[in-house]
Formats: structure tokens, C-alpha cells, sequence
């Protein structure tokens, strides 16, 4: 196995620093290896993401049940792109979001498996009145 973190019984990461003032506006990527052990209904990779139904704001690359996903929110709402292939327990798999102002687009292991337009002239990111953490390997 290839040096990695293991994250299991709710271990993740928060990335220390980073707050909506110094992450990317606009033409962000967002992408990791993952290896899956099992599911859940909402997964997170790698976000900044507030997403509390009525709330929804900033950025994920996420999992749910067997698919692989991302979400930018550009006009208040998170819309959720999910796609390719159901992904194997044990499995390494390359997961990527894009979002370059226009189009959205999801790719596992190198291919576009999903893309959608979405339009917006910038990342809306939540206020600070939310306290948003960027965590890796949590929701």
C-alpha cells in the first residue's frame, strides 16, 4: 500500500488557515486519491462546504452511497454532480472537480464521467458567521 492516511471512526482533517478569503473564486480544481473501506450517505473527501439545506455554500468533493461527486455553489444552492462507475471497497480510485465559470465536471481515474453547465461569476463561499472549516475526510 502506497503511504497514505487512514481515516476511520470519524478521524479527518481540518486544513489550518484556510478560510474564503484565500481560497479560489473562481477556475478551482479539487482532486485526491481515494482508497474506500465502506459507504455512507454523505461522504467528504475534501471541502469547505456548508450545506445545512437552507444554507448551502462553498465547495466539496464528496461520495454518496456508490458514486462519486462534487459541488460548487455559485448562486446560494449546491448543486450536486455525481457520476461514473459505482466505486469497489479496497479499491484506489483519482476523483477530480472541476468548475471553470461555465461548466462543472466530475472525473474518476482520468475520464469525465459527468458535466453540467453552471454559470456564476464566482464561488459563493459561507459568512463567517458559520465558522466553515476546510476538512479532508469528512463532510
Amino acid at each position: 500500500m502506497p503511504d497514505s492516511l487512514v481515516f476511520n471512526n470519524g478521524t479527518w482533517i481540518q486544513v489550518q488557515g484556510a478560510s474564503a478569503s484565500n481560497l479560489p473564486t473562481r477556475d478551482i480544481t479539487v482532486e485526491a486519491w481515494v482508497m474506500l473501506q465502506n459507504s455512507t450517505r454523505w461522504g467528504g473527501i475534501v471541502g469547505y462546504v456548508e450545506d445545512n439545506g437552507a444554507y448551502e455554500r462553498g465547495f466539496v468533493l464528496t461520495y454518496h452511497n456508490s458514486k462519486f461527486g462534487f459541488a460548487v455553489s455559485t448562486s446560494g444552492n449546491l448543486p450536486y454532480l455525481y457520476g461514473g462507475p459505482d466505486y469497489e471497497f479496497g479499491v484506489w480510485y483519482h476523483v477530480m472537480g472541476t468548475w471553470d465559470g461555465a461548466d462543472i465536471a466530475l472525473y474518476v481515474d482520468g475520464l469525465m464521467v459527468e458535466s453540467q453547465p453552471l454559470s456564476g461569476s464566482a464561488i459563493s463561499y459561507p459568512d463567517a458567521s458559520y465558522n466553515t472549516i476546510m476538512t479532508i475526510g469528512s463532510y
